[in-house]
């Protein structure tokens, strides 16, 4: 995927105030793209490249316009995937909806000059990042599940940073060890239930990278007072 795909992803997404607002979607892309790098400078994710990057990129942006008010669930959007769970939350689901149809219209056009391996790992992405890497997309042939699952647990683990879209994670560092992966968590304020949730939603990620993983919040001690003269 390219530079210019990425910004029309963007300019799609915009047009539903990228679901949650443009903080939470540019925040989830900030640390999806800072653990693409950091797991690729440690070799977890060899086949994946640079032009994967930019499609996590454009992933995170978009990967919540499903939930945006302007945009309803219906009939034919839940027809995208017959494995779909009755009565749950599918913003994903609804976000492939919207790209597809998107990607049909003549203001989109550049969508439709994305190459199809990619566009099919794009929607996919968005697709598992909800939890599950077996959900098939209606009309889309199967995902390359080496490239898509490790940017789909990224992606996963990155929004659940997020979850309460208060874009108080301002950093995540990653700790190796021969079974593990440790990723700590920096914050402006304590962030227990960001930490919850990405450990929680860490199970993608881990399959794909075969390690566990444990999520840890770094609280920051106040550097000690200076001695009285």
């Amino acid at each position: 995927m390219t530079d210019v795909q990425v910004a029309a992803i963007e300019q799609l997404a915009r047009t539903f105030d990228f679901g949650h607002g443009v903080r939470h979607s540019r925040k989830v892309a900030a640390l999806a793209t800072s653990l693409f790098d950091q797991l690729s400078f440690r070799g977890l994710i060899p086949a994946l490249m640079p032009e994967d990057r930019r499609l996590l990129t454009a992933a995170a942006l978009a990967h919540d316009i499903g939930a945006s008010p302007i945009a309803s669930i219906d009939t034919q959007a839940r027809a995208y995937a017959p494995s779909a769970a009755p009565g749950r939350d599918h913003h994903g689901l609804l976000s492939c909806h919207l790209l597809c149809d998107a990607a049909n219209e003549p203001q989109h056009r550049r969508l439709a000059e994305i190459d199809p391996g990619d566009w099919s790992a794009l929607l996919h992405c968005v697709l598992w990042h909800e939890g599950d890497p077996h959900a098939r997309l209606w009309g889309e042939p199967p995902a390359e599940s080496w490239r898509v699952r490790p940017l789909a647990g990224i992606l996963r683990l990155a929004e659940a940073l997020d979850c309460d879209q208060r874009c108080v994670v301002v950093a995540v560092q990653l700790i190796g060890a021969p079974a593990w992966l440790r990723v700590l968590v920096r914050s402006t304020c304590p962030c227990d239930t960001e930490v919850a949730a990405a450990q929680q939603n860490s199970d993608v990620l881990a399959e794909a990278i075969d390690l566990k993983i444990a999520v840890q919040q770094i609280v920051e001690e106040d550097s000690p007072a200076e001695n009285p003269r």
